[in-house]
């Protein structure tokens, strides 16, 4: 025996299988509901810092990018670059570091940390072979973001220890304030 159910009956229970079974947004349209908001992608922040190398003993000025991994924020690579002033010679540090970030999103207070690999170009300490070199480096860095501070801006303080493979032990010690600009999705101060 067969039965066969009319063409009236098979849009509309055809429509209502897609309807139930289908995504948020086609539930917000039969329903007259509002689609849930997507959470921005966190913006990319560009920075610079400033600060002082314990360990040679010479001011430091760096200039950093903030690069999401994650849409929430909270996985950032961070490449950045650093020039110790010192008496002479100066030196030159690159990183691209990986950190955690504790708060969320580009404007969001909160820990952070992390380690990467970089290269610095430095003077050899050891008197015999005093030339300039460039050493390959392993870092270290901690730090605390504030939220904005001046619009856009947010504030942050920072520790980064580098570990140079060098047998004279360069390892420089820095301590450095810094700001970051968001180039997108700039939050209110105070949100």
């Amino acid at each position: 025996m067969k039965v066969r159910l009319g063409c009236s009956l098979c849009g509309p229970l055809l429509l209502s299988l897609i309807g139930t079974g289908g995504p948020s947004d086609l539930h917000a349209q039969r329903d007259g509901a509002q689609a849930p908001e997507r959470t921005q992608w966190a913006p990319i922040s560009l920075g610079v810092r400033a600060g002082y190398d314990g360990k040679s003993r010479g001011w430091v000025l760096g200039t950093q990018v903030r690069i999401p991994i994650l849409r929430d924020g909270s996985v950032e690579l961070m490449p950045n670059a650093d020039v110790t002033l010192r008496t002479l010679p100066k030196e030159y540090q690159l990183n691209l570091e990986l950190v955690y970030v504790a708060g969320r999103g580009a404007d969001a207070a909160g820990l952070y940390g992390g380690g990467g690999v970089g290269f610095r170009n430095s003077v050899s300490r050891d008197p015999s072979t005093a030339t300039r070199e460039t050493f390959l480096a392993y870092s270290a860095v901690g730090g605390l973001r504030s939220t904005n501070i001046l619009g856009p801006f947010t504030a942050q303080v920072e520790f980064r220890w580098v570990f140079v493979n060098e047998p004279s032990q360069i390892d420089p010690q820095h301590f450095t304030l810094g700001i970051n600009y968001p180039l997108w999705g700039r939050a209110r101060p105070g949100s």
